[in-house]
């Protein structure tokens, strides 16, 4: 073989292994990040999703993932007190769709924080503001919830006494707006309670009033979030505390 082509040989196969160590080294990367675990406290401020351009921190989402984790685990404790990761693990039908409870209970988490923005922020258009009822009865949930909340939780969610005043502040107006809006809707297409068509997981509010609205998830992080492992089946969390309820685990 004579030395030029001897050259270009090795040039070539030089070129094709760096390429290669190239993507081999892009593959390594993407499968370590794919594979990074998931610490939920070190994206607080992570922005949940954009509700009309308004960012929802998973800090804030916090407050609902509590409710919403608190309602379920009640459930999970009546269907088997020995185990309640067995109820959230359960795959059901929900209409035509089927799902995990903890899928579930993430959309009806991520609807009440929707709906709560969006009839408030409707109500400042329209004018409407917290009156010292509404503030009296914002700062009653509050309390409420901060009594139940244990340390484990505090630090699990990264909530704050303010943060979560501030949030029934919010769901307070949004409330009295929706029982406004609703003596003037049209429900003839419906069927049900009004309050509950009206709320973030009723179909009056998913058909007419979302779709008007827009909502932009972060899917990479909502994909990590899993309800049931967060506010609730941690450390010495108990379920009655949960609740407020002064029986004991046996």
């Amino acid at each position: 073989m004579k030395k030029g082509k001897r050259k270009t040989y090795f040039r070539f196969f030089i070129g094709v292994f760096l390429v290669l160590l190239a993507l081999c080294a892009s593959s390594y990367r993407k499968y370590h990040l794919q594979n990074k675990p998931f610490i939920y406290t070190d994206h607080l401020d992570d922005p949940v999703m954009t509700i009309d351009e308004k960012p929802l921190t998973l800090r804030e989402f916090g407050c609902y993932i509590f409710e919403v984790e608190a309602f379920f685990q009640r459930q999970a404790y009546a269907y088997n007190p020995k185990n309640l990761t067995q109820y959230w693990n359960t795959h059901f039908s929900v209409g035509k769709k089927s799902t995990f409870l903890y899928d579930y209970a993430q959309k009806m988490a991520l609807n009440n924080a929707i709906a709560d923005y969006i009839y408030a922020g409707m109500a400042e258009s329209s004018g409407m503001e917290s009156g010292i009822v509404d503030l009296n009865h914002a700062k009653n949930r509050a309390d409420r919830i901060c009594t139940m909340i244990t340390p484990e939780q505090w630090n699990a969610t990264g909530l704050t006494p303010g943060l979560i005043l501030q949030v029934k502040k919010r769901s307070t107006l949004a409330a009295r707006f929706a029982k406004e809006y609703a003596k003037t809707a049209d429900f003839s297409n419906y069927f049900g309670n009004t309050g509950e068509l009206m709320g973030g997981n009723g179909d009056f509010f998913q058909n007419e009033i979302l779709p008007e609205h827009k909502v932009i998830y972060n899917e990479e992080l909502l994909k990590k979030v899993r309800l049931g492992t967060i506010t609730v089946n941690i450390g010495d969390t108990n379920y009655f505390k949960i609740w407020g309820e002064k029986k004991a685990k046996k």
